[in-house]
C-alpha cells in the first residue's frame, strides 16, 4: 500500500481505533460481482477486539459482491469542523483493508447483533431486544473484517470538539 502524503496528518493506530469505533457510518467497498467495477455503500458497523463487524439482508448487491470477491475498503469520517470563509476543513478519517468472512456461528453472530445494538439503540434492551435479536438473526447475515491495515489521518488547528 503507497504510504501518506501528509505525513504530519497520519495517525497512531491507536487514534485511528478511537476514530473508528466512535464514527457513526461507514462506507464498504468492494468489487461489483458483475462487471468488477468499484461498488460503495453505507453501513453501520461495530468494531470489536479488532475486528469489524457487519449485518446484511441474505440477498443483494453486497452479499454478491462479498461472495465474490470477498477483499473490502471500510472508510469512515469522524468529527469535522468546517472553516468555510478559508474553504478548508478540519477533520478526522480512517481507511481500513481487510477480508470479509461469513459469520456461521450463531453465538458469535448474535453477540455481534447485541454489539450493534448497543451502539446504535437502547443498551441493555432486555427482553425485547433478545426477542428482537432471536428472531432475526436467522434471517440476516453478518460478516466479519479483521483488520489487516489501519490509516488515520487527521487534522485539527482548533480544539478537537467534544463528542455530543
Amino acid at each position: 500500500m503507497r504510504s501518506m502524503r501528509k505525513k504530519d496528518r497520519q495517525t497512531t493506530q491507536e487514534e485511528a481505533y478511537q476514530i473508528l469505533e466512535a464514527a457513526e457510518y461507514a462506507t464498504l467497498c468492494t468489487v461489483n460481482a458483475e462487471d468488477g467495477a468499484p461498488y460503495g455503500v453505507p453501513i453501520s458497523f461495530v468494531v470489536k477486539d479488532g475486528v469489524v463487524y457487519i449485518h446484511m439482508a441474505p440477498e443483494g448487491q453486497k452479499l454478491e459482491n462479498l461472495k465474490k470477491d470477498p477483499r473490502v475498503c471500510i472508510m469512515c469520517v469522524g468529527q469535522t469542523l468546517l472553516y468555510p470563509e478559508q474553504y478548508t476543513t478540519d477533520f478526522e478519517s480512517v481507511i481500513i483493508n481487510g477480508t470479509a468472512e461469513f459469520v456461521t456461528d450463531r453465538d458469535e453472530k448474535l453477540e455481534a447483533l447485541k454489539t450493534l445494538c448497543d451502539k446504535y439503540g437502547m443498551p441493555e434492551g432486555g427482553a425485547f431486544l433478545e426477542k428482537k435479536m432471536q428472531g432475526g438473526v436467522d434471517r440476516m447475515e453478518v460478516v466479519k473484517v479483521p483488520i489487516a491495515s489501519i490509516t488515520g489521518k487527521a487534522r485539527w488547528r482548533k480544539p478537537k470538539p467534544p463528542l455530543e
